[in-house]
């Protein structure tokens, strides 16, 4: 009975791991795809919920950022559209409205770093690793 349970906790454990490990870069939708990167760093006392969308379109939420937290935000490769030309705006929890990047040309792959600083008046866009 013993070895039945360890062999359990065994493979539980490497099913765990298993699933921990994985490419070191994000796959978009498509096969073989990368996918687009936001690394958005909340350093506002509040959560933020992150919206994008194209210009003239309704913005779809794509993430939400605890309060001194940076995240990873895949964008949807389908909200890239033809033109590659998104907007990127942050609700801090509580709010109507917040600021937005305005528009900013990403192609599969990209990465940026966007940063909503403590005051929450602006997003400011940086490369990655900045």
């Amino acid at each position: 009975m013993r070895e039945v349970s360890r062999c359990r906790l065994l493979c539980a454990t490497l099913v765990a791991l298993s699933s921990a490990c994985g490419a070191p870069y994000y796959q978009g939708q498509a096969s073989g795809e990368l996918a687009t990167r936001l690394y958005f760093k909340n350093e506002s006392l509040d959560q933020a919920a992150i919206y994008a969308g194209q210009p003239g379109l309704r913005p779809i939420r794509i993430g939400t950022v605890m309060a001194g937290r940076t995240e990873v935000i895949v964008v949807p490769t389908g909200l890239l559209g033809g033109s590659g030309q998104i907007n990127v705006f942050a609700r801090p929890l509580g709010r109507d409205t917040g600021p937005d990047t305005g528009p900013l040309l990403l192609n599969p792959g990209d990465a940026l770093t966007i940063r909503l600083p403590m005051d929450q008046r602006s997003l400011i866009v940086l490369p990655p690793g900045s």
